[in-house]
């Protein structure tokens, strides 16, 4: 007979977010950063593994941002050590006295997936799994609208989400809220670590989430959470069936390419709705390899308004050039 504990909504949520993401055996590589929602994963998975044949890893990045970091990576190898799980720490690069070198949120979270992608690759995991719960989906949603975004980040994180190197990374907890995993981790007797960084309000994320939205669910909406994850999930659908046209319009347009060009049929990509040529250039974007960073409206509709009609090449960031001839569309990387 299942215990109490067994039929714990984490336990039952994980399990729902597992059956999507195609993780039910071989190795695993769980990103533990010794928060709570990171070491409920890590206690759910080892549930799960009690079940089913997964072996389990775990990696822990050391930003160094805090004075007690240390402490964090010390503290999550011994609890790996605890349930006989293989531990991996990695740290940020150091400048001159042991300063950590300055670096934005974004590098930050580039830094640690580096990591990440580097020690499944060798532990020859296939998956990464990482903590998003249902809250920072909806916080990132939120983020996303009050910064200016398209489909793609109205659909938020995605639950599954293939690597440049084939490896897969995960977020079972995506519809599990925060305070069914400090439930689960006070029922179970689990303590975890505390990351002050958490309540910084000079961090955007930090002041979403303690004074904007607080203020929407009292002022305006007390269901805006549930509003905003039902608003990534249908972004998500709806990018999903653009994705898949814009796929299949992709292949047939495109001409031929090499590693620095690229030569399309004007009029299969003229015949498209912008959000479905929007779509094939990211795709071709990302296969080439080329960087996206920079593109943003001004150079979508640039191309947009080339493939619509005759305009003078132009240069995209990347140091792409853009050229129309006749009913071809020419894409050329210096």
């Amino acid at each position: 007979m299942a215990s109490a504990i067994d039929q714990h909504p984490l336990l039952t949520g994980l399990a729902k977010g597992l059956s999507p993401t195609g993780v039910g055996s071989g190795r695993v590589l769980v990103g533990v950063s010794g928060g709570p929602d990171s070491v409920a994963l890590l206690r759910g998975l080892l549930v799960v593994a009690e079940r089913q044949p997964l072996e389990l890893f775990v990696a822990h990045f050391d930003h160094g941002w805090r004075p007690e970091s240390r402490d964090d990576a010390r503290w999550v190898e011994d609890l790996c050590c605890r349930w006989s799980v293989p531990c991996f720490t990695g740290e940020a690069r150091r400048g001159g006295e042991g300063a950590i070198a300055a670096e934005s949120e974004e590098a930050a979270r580039n830094s640690r997936y580096a990591f990440l992608r580097e020690t499944a690759q060798s532990v020859e995991a296939k998956f990464i799994a990482v903590a998003h719960t249902a809250d920072d989906q909806a916080e990132t949603v939120l983020h996303h609208i009050v910064r200016g975004t398209g489909l793609a980040g109205l659909a938020g994180m995605p639950r599954r989400r293939r690597l440049e190197d084939g490896i897969e990374l995960v977020r079972p907890l995506l519809d599990v809220p925060r305070d069914v995993v400090h439930d689960y981790l006070q029922h179970i007797g689990q303590d975890f670590r505390r990351d002050a960084t958490n309540d910084d309000r000079s961090r955007t994320r930090s002041r979403l989430r303690h004074d904007l939205l607080p203020l929407l669910r009292s002022e305006f909406n007390p269901q805006v959470d549930s509003a905003l994850l039902r608003l990534a999930a249908q972004a998500a659908e709806a990018r999903e069936a653009i994705e898949g046209w814009a796929r299949q319009a992709l292949d047939e347009a495109l001409l031929d390419r090499s590693e620095h060009v690229c030569r399309l049929r004007q009029p299969l990509l003229a015949a498209l709705p912008r959000q479905v040529q929007r779509e094939a250039r990211r795709l071709l974007w990302r296969e080439q390899n080329w960087p996206r960073q920079q593109m943003g409206q001004h150079e979508s509709a640039r191309q947009t308004d080339l493939i619509a009609a005759e305009r003078p090449p132009f240069t995209l960031p990347g140091n792409i050039t853009a050229t129309r001839r006749g009913e071809l569309i020419v894409l050329t990387r210096a």
